[in-house]
């Protein structure tokens, strides 16, 4: 009792010295009360923030790490994360510090948190050049959200920092796999080569950045890959197929029928005779002069060979006539659809905003309206013209719009002229072509709609963005 009588009496004294502003003689009333019960950590707490009253930074610190240590073995984790907090507010680089209000997080299952804290820490140690605890703090990272592919490409730039390029590759194709679904042909790109670069023998990696390439119609840069990784090609009879049309394109017919000699070779070797005449008949179209040869040759693979080869020659040419008349019209359309584009884009310039023709003006003694019949006819005739141009282009929406904007400019010239039987039958033509009715032409005044404004891109004239590889 005589103890507690006397705790009592230091709490009250230290309370009155420290409401006194004698702050040093409280905190040591406040330590006598410690040293009598030195688990009192709302005490500790009270002498640690009398020590930032006093700008003795070092000895707050102290005090709250050793409050918030031990509400960490009690397993008060809320309370320890708020004492961290009160820690860093104090001095925000102290990296233990950091570290332990990191690990806290993830033990309470706030990933978000966690991530967020151990980046801090990352760009820390990433700071003091400590890459292998960089490297710890990375691995936890990609283990509370493995999913997230910018925190994978900081923990494979870890382990090369580290030296482990095995593991950093091995990150690398994990991240391949992630972004197949959800990354750009530029990104995979960039790793298929950073990974080729390492591991040239990636039979995986070669042919899907063979094809990554192909399907953005860079073949030249798919070929020059090709020759690159000519011993994995050699044994893949699509590659190598792909390589054949690929110096075909450049015209050099030679050596596309070479390729595909090696391909017939690939498929005797692997007892797939039917496909190895295929391929020879294919190297005897780009190498008619070989064709004797090559019969020889194919003669001896089987009983029926020779007729076989032959009607493979005939297909092959079908096959590549049919092909270049497919890539012309391919051509011709797009030579068609960059003037559609340019013309759409002509008239939107020329098309100016309706309104303008029919305005309001202040009068006196009341409002009188100005009917510019010449404005608003070049307007309805501008209208019109692109109707036609975005039905030709099946744009429906837009062309439902322009007739819209056709007829509310009719609507205004009624008010200032006569009917216009031309331009009215024009209007009745184009709204014909559309399976339901448009708004009538009446002779109603309308509130002309807002015409396009200035600089809107029409559409099909966007562009896309090439995004880099974060």
């Amino acid at each position: 009792m005589p103890e507690v009588l006397n705790k009592e009496k230091l709490l009250e004294q230290a309370k009155l010295l420290a409401d006194q502003g004698k702050l040093d003689r409280a905190v040591q009333e406040y330590q006598k009360v410690l040293q009598m019960d030195p688990k009192d950590l709302r005490l500790k707490l009270r002498v640690a923030e009398l020590y930032v009253k006093q700008k003795k930074m070092t000895e707050a610190i102290q005090t709250y790490q050793e409050v918030a240590d031990s509400y960490c073995e009690d397993a008060f984790y809320l309370k320890a994360v708020t004492v961290y907090k009160n820690i860093l507010r104090l001095n925000p680089s102290l990296l233990d510090v950091n570290r332990k209000l990191a690990d806290l997080y993830e033990k309470m299952g706030l990933a978000t948190d966690a991530i967020h804290q151990y980046q801090i820490v990352a760009n820390m140690l990433e700071q003091k050049g400590m890459d292998k605890e960089l490297l710890e703090v990375r691995e936890k990272i990609v283990a509370i959200a493995p999913e997230t592919s910018v925190h994978r490409i900081r923990l494979a730039e870890a382990y090369q920092l580290c030296g482990d390029e095995d593991k950093a590759l091995n990150e690398y194709e994990v991240l391949v796999q992630q972004l197949r679904e959800s990354g750009t042909p530029e990104q995979l790109i960039e790793l298929y080569e950073k990974i080729l670069a390492h591991r040239p023998d990636n039979v995986e990696m070669v042919r899907a950045l063979c094809a990554t390439y192909t399907k953005m119609g860079e073949w030249k840069k798919a070929l020059k890959r090709m020759e690159t990784s000519q011993t994995i090609v050699l044994q893949d009879p699509e590659m190598l197929t792909q390589m054949a049309e690929f110096y075909a394109r450049q015209n050099q017919m030679a050596t596309a029928g070479e390729k595909y000699s090696d391909l017939a070779e690939l498929y005797i070797a692997r007892q797939e005779i039917e496909n190895a005449i295929k391929a020879y008949a294919a190297s005897v179209v780009y190498t008619p002069e070989e064709e004797a040869h090559v019969k020889e040759v194919v003669e001896q693979l089987s009983p029926n060979a020779g007729d076989l080869f032959g009607k493979a020659i005939e297909e092959r040419r079908a096959w590549l006539a049919q092909k270049e008349a497919d890539e012309e019209a391919a051509e011709t359309a797009r030579v068609a659809n960059e003037a559609a584009t340019k013309e759409l884009e002509a008239a939107a310039v020329a098309t100016k905003s309706i309104p303008a023709a029919a305005q309001v003006v202040e009068g006196s003694p009341a409002k009188v309206k100005i009917v510019d019949v010449k404005a608003l006819k070049r307007d309805i005739e501008s209208a019109l013209q692109l109707v036609v141009t975005y039905l030709q282009m099946s744009l429906m929406d837009e062309a439902k719009e322009e007739l819209h904007k056709a007829e509310v400019a009719y609507n205004s010239l009624l008010q200032g002229a006569a009917e216009d039987a031309t331009l009215k039958a024009r209007i009745d033509d184009c709204r014909a072509k559309f399976s339901g009715p448009a708004k009538p032409v009446s002779s109603a005044p309308q509130k002309a709609s807002p015409a396009r404004p200035s600089g809107t891109r029409l559409p099909g004239a966007e562009k896309k963005k090439r995004i880099s590889f974060v």
